[in-house]
């Protein structure tokens, strides 16, 4: 789950035993606040950062693996990701 109190992203078991936090590059400090997450076929952690206007991809055990979408795409100059959902059969 996203806590966008606490800017961080928080991973538990299926059992909701704490697995890890995810305070990554962008997250730590004033700067992060993660709204939005899901995760794809492959287990990645897809986040959207909205104070950065970015959404990142971690891997399953919360190691930041890249940027999907920065604020220097032109494209979404005035863009600011919220929310974020996954299509489980076209991926």
């Amino acid at each position: 789950m996203s806590d966008s109190a606490r800017r961080a992203v928080v991973v538990t078991s299926p059992k909701g035993i704490h697995r890890f936090s995810y305070k990554g590059p962008l997250l730590s400090g004033p700067q992060g606040l993660p709204y939005g997450i899901c995760t794809d076929v492959m287990s990645h952690i897809l986040l959207c950062d909205a104070r950065t206007k970015t959404m990142q991809m971690l891997s399953k055990d919360g190691e930041f693996l890249k940027y999907l979408l920065a604020d220097q795409s032109p494209e979404i100059y005035y863009f600011v990701p919220y929310r974020l959902s996954y299509d489980f059969y076209t991926h």
